[in-house]
């Protein structure tokens, strides 16, 4: 059911038309110049009506705004929400602070539990998003290593970045092994080999193929 403020606003401009076309025909406007000016003035109606639209939704999100101080209250109260494991509760909060400096550590605080249960794509969403996060290499090696455990080589793939560990390295050789991808394979194998450090047993399924090569 329509508004009282759009019935309003429709009468306006049904009369406001209706009073432009009258004018028009009494001015003896030609045909062509009648029509013309009253696609223009359809256009303008339109654009008006969006503008119209448009300050009226910033206007609802400017009300239902969060003060600063209620962002901090709601941001504390999430947190607690979250140690109790009131989990429902906790998302529909921190879905209201988006906004919030901190929010990333809400969402972070949420993942880093649950890298098990989440699906790839929300963990790829927060490490694309908040790339200068500053816990985001800790969250992305954790990730790394539930993924390479549990033999999910290509995600592995599309999530890895350089890394110092050698067992990270060594998971990213398996990886490639794994799903096929041997380009310069054997080259990476041999420099980890050679690199002088002590290597992890997650190292020795790409040493085994080094030696059969």
């Amino acid at each position: 059911m329509e508004s009282i403020v759009q019935r309003i606003y429709k009468w306006g401009v049904y009369k406001d038309k209706i009073r432009k076309i009258v004018a028009g025909r009494q001015r003896g406007n030609s045909t062509r110049d009648y029509y013309y000016q009253n696609i223009m003035n359809y256009r303008v109606l339109t654009v008006l009506r969006i503008l119209f639209v448009l300050g009226l939704v910033a206007f609802v999100q400017s009300v239902n705004a969060l003060t600063l101080e209620e962002q901090r209250k709601l941001y504390e109260n999430a947190k607690k929400a979250l140690q109790d494991g009131r989990v429902t509760a906790f998302l529909a909060m921190a879905d209201q602070l988006q906004d919030y400096p901190l929010y990333p550590y809400l969402r972070y605080n949420y993942l880093s539990p649950r890298l098990y249960k989440v699906k790839p794509g929300e963990i790829q969403a927060f490490i694309r998003e908040n790339n200068d996060f500053p816990l985001i290499d800790t969250l992305r090696t954790r990730w790394l290593r539930h993924l390479a455990k549990t033999g999910q080589w290509e995600t592995y793939l599309e999530n890895y970045t350089p890394q110092k560990d050698p067992e990270l390295q060594c998971f990213e050789l398996q990886a490639r092994m794994k799903t096929g991808n041997r380009i310069y394979l054997l080259e990476d194998i041999r420099s980890v080999w050679l690199s002088g450090k002590s290597l992890p047993q997650q190292c020795d399924p790409a040493f085994a193929l080094l030696y059969k090569s």
